[in-house]
């Protein structure tokens, strides 16, 4: 039976119908240039969801620089266009502020860094990020009331289809067959290097096992896998461990997330389609589409994702029970119909193998990590209240206040508020709670404009959505690192499988006027998605949240600015972004990517010397080539037995630490560098360095064992020994803790294990007033 709408949604329905045309003609009237501005909205969606195909997780490391580049390029164009086309006053209002607040925090948590100390490189790359994210929801917002928001919902539903058929693959078959190609290339990289290091073979013997390792290097790196051994370790364990899907992220918490918002859109057209009595077939279809992303999202684990889903699914449901009136058999087949769906998705997990009993059971205990994570967040932010951690710095702080409990060395943490508050200080948190409050009120507010002039959904043409789904994946493809750009055909691939998605999903949402709360319900699962999980500093999942919550808000005037100045402040920032943009972000990590690849292939010290002062003249606030340039020195000082090499090594390393200031790596790397001149030479200044360069690696990680096993060791070689005895004692409990919780990436080994007990052992069998 047809459910009956009431006589309100009716009237606004008519009145609906009348107005429409006559707003799109004015929305007409006031463009000067229609080709333009579709050209414009083209390349503006296209630049947005090109990172859909693109690790999210990466924005730190640079690999979406260039993206982020080409919207200040886009900023001027607009702004030459507004500044000589355009007669309108632009108008802004409470949302526009609050957002800029919240994407200026990391700006000014940045100028802190730089005054203060901090890993800018990684913070200037955030930077970035939020420029463009502010860019992109402020067009968005002015541009899908002159457009509509069918097609970004199209692109998102269609990407969401396309992840989640490669999600499905990487579940049953990626995994078993990356073990059977990595599993041999680690063990033969191990097995050269350790072949070299024991090897007391001639000269030439030793250059072509070198040559060996530079070749196995360079596979290493193509297939993103780590060099150092506990991190090959941490990379084998995941691999056999882990089935969870990730799509073109890097992690299935991202995926999990994405797929909550998409399955919230989805609901929405199953919903439409079930109303809709002359179209059954796009029912069906439509309900195998939701199922599809429901199995994915399911096969990632990602609890967070299951109760944004779970939670917004049901709320929207609710909420479109109580506005359409429904007979009480047809409301029973619905939600029985719905139900049985879920039971047959959670079934087919568990019959295949892709869920057991132990996820759900392990939910506390994801709660619990959750939750000392946050503590330790907290206690850490205490500390940087005003500014916070600065953008992309998270890490370095948070280990200083991480729980021995606790596993993982999070780069954010878990939680959005937190996040904001990181990232960007008290003004971003302050846009934040302001955007919650002035979005909700522009919720809440009855204006019949915005009625209107959401009216308009414009069905995307099939052109539109041809040209958008190819660009974004030729996007991704090529505005990125070298080492990272896609094969012809394997893009051709993913052009093919987007435009034959977009195409299904424009056809399921045909004549679908898509009401307000679908899209906030959406918004919402990613929301709470983000309350227990990382992804808010990521650009295009903050952009995805904002699009779907505020782009279809009405602006209200709260404030006006004259269309000329406005353009020609658009069109001068525009430029000059731009112009930063080549050596700060776009030089630096292109000269990385060509220091990588040609560093394994260097045939002489010299060369690769070389190679390493390239990058750093155009990298400079890098630490990595100055820490790739102290191991060279290492390793030349072992083979020539030449101990000043290691002297200047450390000096090397110095720079790198100004460089990294709050990071623990390069003082621990230091502090073994002197302890081997130290046992070189018997330089019991090389010693004392070492001790203090060891205990600032302690005091930026204190609840590391391995940095307390060193330390420990460079106490007992000082004949320090009741300062030896107590910091092997804590890193035997720090020990007890993890083999209690189960963290097995963290076991000391037995020689470790060994050698404190023997510290232990030792002091305790001298008397107290010799023991320092």
């Amino acid at each position: 039976m047809k459910p009956a709408s009431s006589k309100h949604d009716q009237n606004k329905t008519q009145k609906t119908k009348i107005t429409a045309p006559t707003d799109r003609q004015v929305l007409q009237q006031d463009t000067n240039r229609p080709m333009g501005l579709a050209i414009l909205w083209c390349l503006v969606n296209s630049l947005i969801w090109c990172q859909l195909f693109l690790p999210a997780e990466s924005v730190g490391q640079g690999d979406l620089a260039l993206i982020h580049s080409c919207w200040f390029a886009v900023l001027a164009i607009l702004g030459w266009g507004i500044f000589k086309l355009s007669n309108r006053t632009l108008i802004f209002d409470g949302i526009d502020l609050f957002l800029g607040l919240l994407c200026a925090g990391p700006v000014v948590s940045f100028v802190s860094m730089w005054m203060t100390g901090g890993e800018l490189r990684t913070g200037l790359f955030f930077v970035w990020s939020w420029f463009t994210t502010a860019i992109t929801v402020l067009l968005m917002r002015r541009l899908i009331p002159l457009f509509s928001i069918k097609l970004p919902v199209v692109i998102v539903i269609s990407t969401a289809l396309v992840m989640s058929f490669l999600g499905i693959y990487q579940h049953f078959y990626f995994y078993a067959s990356a073990e059977a190609e990595v599993l041999p290339l680690i063990e033969n990289y191990q097995t050269a290097v350790q072949s070299l290091e024991t090897s007391n073979d001639s000269e030439f013997a030793r250059q072509r096992a070198l040559e060996k390792i530079s070749a196995l290097e360079r596979e290493l790196s193509r297939m993103g896998i780590p060099r150092e051994p506990h991190a090959q370790l941490m990379f084998m364990q995941r691999l056999r461990d882990s089935r969870e899907p990730f799509g073109f992220f890097a992690l299935a918490n991202t995926l999990g997330g994405f797929l909550a918002l998409a399955l919230v859109l989805m609901m929405g057209v199953v919903i439409y389609r079930a109303v809709d009595t002359s179209a059954r077939i796009q029912f069906a279809i439509s309900i195998i589409v939701w199922f599809i992303l429901a199995y994915c999202l399911m096969l990632t684990k990602s609890r967070t994702a299951w109760v944004g889903s779970f939670v917004c699914l049901t709320g929207l449901l609710i909420f479109h029970i109580g506005r359409v009136k429904y007979s009480g058999f047809t409301l029973i087949k619905y939600l029985g119909a719905g139900f049985v769906l879920i039971l047959i998705i959670v079934g087919i997990a568990f019959w295949t193998g892709s869920l057991d009993v132990q996820v759900v059971l392990e939910s506390n205990k994801s709660l619990a990590y959750r939750l000392d994570y946050w503590k330790s967040s907290w206690d850490m932010l205490q500390h940087h209240a005003v500014f916070g951690a600065g953008p992309g710095n998270f890490r370095q702080h948070y280990l200083e206040y991480k729980l021995p409990r606790s596993s993982e060395e999070i780069l954010d943490p878990h939680n959005l508020w937190f996040d904001a508050w990181s990232n960007g200080g008290l003004l971003s948190l302050l846009g934040l709670v302001g955007l919650f409050i002035s979005g909700g009120l522009s919720f809440l507010r009855e204006n019949p404009i915005a009625n209107q002039v959401q009216s308009l959904e414009l069905i995307p043409s099939t052109q539109t959505v041809i040209i958008i789904s190819a660009l974004s994946v030729v996007f991704s493809g090529l505005l990125v690192p070298p080492e990272t750009v896609r094969y012809i055909e394997v893009t051709g691939f993913w052009v093919v499988a987007m435009i034959l998605a977009s195409l299904l999903i424009n056809w399921l949402v045909k004549q679908w006027k898509i009401p307000d709360s679908v899209l906030l319900w959406a918004a919402c699962s990613m929301v709470i998605h983000l309350h227990g999980a990382g992804g808010f500093s990521m650009p295009i999942i903050l952009q995805l949240v904002l699009i779907f919550a505020i782009s279809t808000r009405p602006i209200c005037p709260t404030f006006r600015v004259n269309s000329r100045v406005a353009g020609l402040l658009m069109l001068g920032a525009g430029l000059v972004m731009l112009g930063m943009s080549i050596p700060g972000v776009i030089r630096p990590r292109l000269a990385e990517s060509v220091a990588l690849s040609k560093l394994p292939q260097t045939q002489s010290t010299s060369a690769y010397r070389r190679t390493i002062q390239e990058w750093i003249a155009v990298d400079g606030w890098n630490p990595n080539p100055w820490f790739q340039l102290s191991n060279q020195l290492q390793q030349e000082s072992k083979q020539s037995k030449d101990a000043e090499k290691l002297l200047e090594a450390c000096q090397i390393l110095e720079q790198a630490i100004s460089r990294d200031p709050a990071g623990y790596q390069y003082f621990g790397e230091l502090a073994a560098c002197q302890f081997e001149h130290f046992q070189r030479t018997g330089s019991k200044q090389s010693l004392e360095a070492a001790l203090q360069f060891q205990e600032k690696a302690v005091n930026r990680y204190p609840t590391k064992p391995e940095l307390l096993v060193q330390l420990a060791d460079y106490y007992s070689q000082a004949e320090r020994l009741e300062s030896a005895k107590n910091t092997a004692e804590e890193a035997l409990r720090l020990d007890q803790i993890n083999h209690q919780f189960g963290h097995t990436d963290r076991y000391l080994d037995e020689d470790q294990l060994k050698m404190l007990r023997e510290i232990v052992e030792s002091a305790g069998s001298l008397p107290t007033s010799s023991a320092n």
